[in-house]
């Protein structure tokens, strides 16, 4: 008589699939919440199996019955989700891959050669200026969209990516969705980028300059690999800029350890393609953590020496954050806990390391093409450099166009942040002109997708750093140029990077004439550079030659 009871059991499992779906989850945010998901479907699977081998045992029929309740619960459920996301979801309307409709799972095979970024520019391509990319997620490549949804006074939030990335439960600046949390992080970092600070780090970067320029001196006429020595040189001056540490990596001139777990970090995000809730689940669960571990206890132990030492008189970026967390009990936006203090030690090196390194790369790349670009560099700092070291600082460098012109370029045509991080709409909703965006949305604006488009940028795949000097004809609309993002959650570290960038450039130009080694021709770069939610540069490699006419 039991048996009888399969269709009966199979319409309930169904009819539970269905409540699943309508009753949680379509409201809310389930990004951070895979683990969650996943026990109460074990142990609800647990309760189904105990009820079932009491009235049947062990048994063929019981194995049937499981099977078929199984199938009814989850069928019903993903023909829900199905339905849903194609026909009912606030983002029907808009076009889009059908794979991309119904799962974020889509990303994998958009990542599926480590090259996000390359494959929705196709997308934009095919489907215009708005595609969806996820089930709740656009990706969006218009200017005026770019300010409303990351301008001032913009009502988004960061969106949904950010959920699992937390310290122990705290969320650092770079990660908190709260902005209040926000601006009161905000003020601490402002501090160690305010213009006393970064005149205190000028002669670190200097002398991880002298440390890179001296091992070109060591290996002149000898290939260079770019990208590796980029890495290297960013990695000690964020040593001595973040944490009065000096690395040696350059002086070595091999990786160090921490940039193999840095990289291990971004891997899985760049293979995973933005797709966000294993990620949480790996953190949640501790499965595969041990690079993440190790990093944040390298960080951690960083911040540990520092609070113990003190090092009084010093200013590195540590001297803040350690100043906020012992000012916290009267300072609202102070560091609150040990936590928070850890998770914003972290981005010291997460978030400059990879992005200035990428930058480096890119600009040596289309410099070294260039003799007669390399003279045009060396005879625009000669009224500098002739004046002696004293008079070469970044305020100095920062009044040299022809320096500005070829970074900006570079970085035009090589974001860092290739696709740029996400922005949830308000509940309401957002309207740009004639485009209303439904409210609770993710969405993505790819600086990438910006950068290259001919209705901003005349040629734009060109690189023409006169565009930025003698022929402001080829921007025709210089606000899609937003290479450190904009409004509210724009790079606080922005002009450490244009630091770093403008000293190594003129100094190098100003000490060595450079071009592509025997063989090389730059289309390896190109071919291997990968997206890691942060660009990583593909390999060149470059032959220095000491300048005869060196201050003359």
């Amino acid at each position: 008589m039991y048996a009888n009871s399969l269709p009966l059991h199979c319409t309930v499992a169904a009819g539970c699939g269905l409540l699943a779906h309508l009753l949680y989850f379509i409201h809310g945010e389930k990004d951070g919440k895979a683990l969650r998901i996943i026990i109460a479907h074990l142990n609800a699977e647990v309760l189904l199996s105990a009820y079932l081998i009491r009235y049947l045992g062990i048994s063929k029929q019981y194995l049937s019955f499981n099977t078929a309740i199984n199938l009814s619960y989850f069928g019903a459920l993903f023909f829900s989700i199905v339905a849903y996301r194609l026909a009912f979801h606030r983002l029907r309307h808009f076009p889009g891959p059908l794979g991309a409709k119904l799962t974020k799972a889509y990303g994998l095979w958009m990542a599926r050669n480590v090259k996000y970024i390359d494959e929705l520019c196709k997308l934009h391509q095919t489907y215009g200026d708005v595609v969806r990319v996820g089930p709740n997620e656009l990706s969006i490549r218009n200017v005026e969209t770019l300010l409303a949804v990351n301008g001032p006074g913009s009502k988004c939030t960061k969106g949904t990516f950010y959920e699992p990335l937390s310290e122990q439960g705290e969320y650092a600046l770079a990660v908190t969705r709260d902005k209040a949390h926000h601006k009161q992080r905000r003020q601490v970092w402002e501090k160690a980028f305010n213009s006393k600070s970064l005149k205190a780090y000028e002669p670190r970067v200097k002398s991880s300059v002298d440390d890179l320029l001296s091992q070109i001196a060591a290996h002149e006429g000898k290939p260079m690999e770019v990208s590796h020595w980029a890495l290297l040189f960013v990695f000690d001056v964020m040593g001595k800029v973040g944490f009065s540490e000096d690395w040696g990596a350059v002086k070595d001139g091999r990786p160090n350890p921490i940039l193999h777990l840095l990289e291990a970090l971004f891997t899985p995000l760049g293979r995973l393609g933005r797709w966000i809730w294993p990620i949480g689940f790996f953190v949640d669960t501790g499965l595969g953590n041990e690079d993440r571990e190790a990093f944040e206890a390298w960080s951690n132990k960083l911040l540990a020496v520092r609070q113990k030492e003190g090092r009084e008189g010093s200013i590195d970026i540590a001297t803040f954050l350690i100043e906020s967390f012992h000012e916290a009990p009267n300072f609202k936006a102070g560091l609150h806990n040990q936590n928070l203090l850890n998770g914003e030690g972290q981005p010291v090196m997460i978030a400059a390391t990879d992005t200035v390194s990428n930058s480096i790369s890119w600009v040596f790349y289309h410099v070294a093409r260039s003799a007669s670009l390399q003279r045009e560099i060396y005879q625009a700092i000669k009224p500098l450099f002739t004046q002696g070291d004293e008079a070469i600082t970044h305020i100095s460098l920062s009044q040299i166009p022809l320096l500005d012109a070829v970074i900006n370029e570079a970085m035009r045509l090589h974001s860092s942040a290739t696709v740029g991080g996400s922005r949830m709409t308000p509940s309401e909703g957002l309207q740009v002109g004639d485009l209303y965006i439904p409210g609770d949305v993710n969405v993505y604006i790819p600086p990438h997708a910006l950068h290259l488009d001919e209705r901003y940028f005349e040629r734009a795949t060109e690189f023409l750093p006169e565009r930025w000097m003698t022929a402001p004809k080829l921007i025709k609309d210089k606000r899609a140029f937003a290479p450190f993002t904009i409004g509210t959650y724009n790079c606080v570290g922005r002009q450490l990077a244009l630091m770093e960038l403008r000293y190594l450039l003129a100094y190098t130009v100003w000490n060595y004439e450079f071009a592509y080694a025997p063989g090389e021709n730059g289309r390896r770069m190109e071919e291997e550079s990968l997206d890691l939610v942060i660009m990583k540069a593909g390999k060149l490699d470059v032959v220095f030659k000491k300048r005869e006419s060196v201050g003359l």
